[in-house]
């Protein structure tokens, strides 16, 4: 790009305002306090957000605001004749009859159920939406019942197939709702609440939503970049310009990384694996790994848990489909991992597996998404990420050849 051509102008212009924004959240830090987020001392997890989601559903709920977030609920996402009522018992993790647990579960005096599948990082498992829309359906006994899937994806086909969810949607049982479709719920229930206290709640909640789940930009630098953008028509012929070669520089880093990547592994014996997804698509589970031993059958991996690059997770995977599991294999890799590295999860295709944030090398959270945050590719355009990957490589390598029962599990 040419320096002195407006798009250019418009970088330097967005940058220096930036900047001289954050500059002066640090001046005033201590009367503003701009990102403090009482949600970052909480139980932040899936678990914790479905938590605070039913406590403002709950009619009884210690908000003591009635029903009102409840009614604004349904006039959001459901049909105006949805039939609802002050008498409801709330569940959290409802157990159903195949022993899976719905995050937030309403069962109304009516007989009228409303639940809530809560996936703000996390996708889907196989059968999961289709058998919760089962159950629910025979817990209803004919009475209205709806599900609803909270997040900014679509369900994995695996999980509720393309024909399914269009018969649920055309029978009224089933919707999904984006977390800035949720925003908007919440944002009418702070506007409603009497008391401040859960006003603040609301709209601290609102706020986590916002950078953690949403990846949005500060509120403050958002406006600022959109009142610069829509000042002129160059600029905004400009802001157009960039947003639409980002993908293509995105493509380009990422070839960078992953020969980046192969150099630092370089004579180790390493092997670095690559899926096509990350060269095109970029559709959920796309990832990329490091092979200890062309003989392992199992590998180093690095996931996207969801499209466009969004919540990487780590773990040790089996290679291919012909490494059938073995609860055996599964389980030994897993408690060994657990110790080396902290409770993880498992599945069937990675024995052991857990969150980039609970990462010890490449923990910071700011790398989990690579979506809509900058802080990834400017340490791939520093050649900084690449060490790190491969220095987490010869670290849990080093520590798995101490551990000679998991060395023929890998093999």
């Amino acid at each position: 790009m040419n320096l002195y051509s407006p798009h250019a102008s418009l970088l330097h212009k967005t940058t220096a305002s930036i900047q001289a924004l954050r500059k002066a959240k640090e001046m005033f830090s201590d009367k503003l306090a701009p990102d403090f987020n009482l949600f970052d001392f909480l139980r932040s997890d899936e678990i914790g957000l479905s938590r605070c989601i039913s406590s403002l559903l709950n009619p009884k709920g210690k908000h003591g605001q009635g029903s009102v977030f409840l009614s604004l609920f349904v006039s959001h996402f459901l049909a105006p004749d949805w039939d609802v009522d002050d008498n409801c018992t709330v569940f959290l993790e409802k157990q159903t009859s195949t022993l899976r647990r719905i995050d937030i579960y309403l069962r109304f005096s009516s007989g009228n159920i409303i639940s809530i599948e809560n996936k703000p990082w996390a996708g889907d498992q196989d059968g999961q939406l289709s058998d919760y829309a089962n159950f629910i359906a025979t817990q209803a006994m004919g009475k209205a019942w709806h599900l609803f899937y909270l997040s900014n994806d679509e369900p994995s086909e695996k999980s509720l197939s393309t024909k399914k969810q269009k018969q649920l949607k055309a029978a009224g049982h089933y919707s999904n709702i984006s977390f800035h479709s949720l925003i908007e719920w919440l944002e009418d229930c702070s506007n409603r609440a009497k008391a401040f206290s859960v006003k603040l709640f609301i709209d601290e909640l609102v706020k986590f939503i916002r950078s953690k789940i949403n990846n949005e930009l500060d509120m403050t630098e958002e406006n600022e970049v959109k009142s610069i953008i829509l000042a002129t028509d160059d600029n905004l012929e400009s802001a157009f310009a960039i947003g639409n070669s980002l993908h293509a520089t995105k493509q380009h880093l990422l070839k960078k990384f992953k020969q980046d990547i192969e150099a630092e592994i370089s004579g180790t014996g390493f092997k670095l694996i690559w899926d096509k997804n990350l060269s095109n698509g970029w559709q959920a589970y796309s990832g990329f790994g490091i092979q200890f031993n062309p003989l392992h059958k199992f590998y180093l991996r690095f996931e996207f848990n969801n499209s466009n690059l969004r919540n990487m997770y780590w773990g040790i995977c089996r290679l291919n489909e012909d490494v059938k599991q073995d609860s055996n294999t599964w389980t030994k890799i897993n408690g060994c991992l657990n110790r080396l590295y902290g409770n993880g999860e498992h599945t069937e295709w990675c024995p052991w597996w857990n969150w980039l944030e609970n990462n010890p090398v490449l923990g910071p959270e700011q790398l989990a998404s690579w979506d809509s945050n900058a802080e990834p590719w400017k340490l791939i355009k520093e050649n900084s990420l690449a060490p790190r990957v491969a220095q987490l490589a010869n670290n849990l390598w080093q520590k798995l050849s101490k551990e000679p029962t998991i060395i023929q599990l890998l093999e």
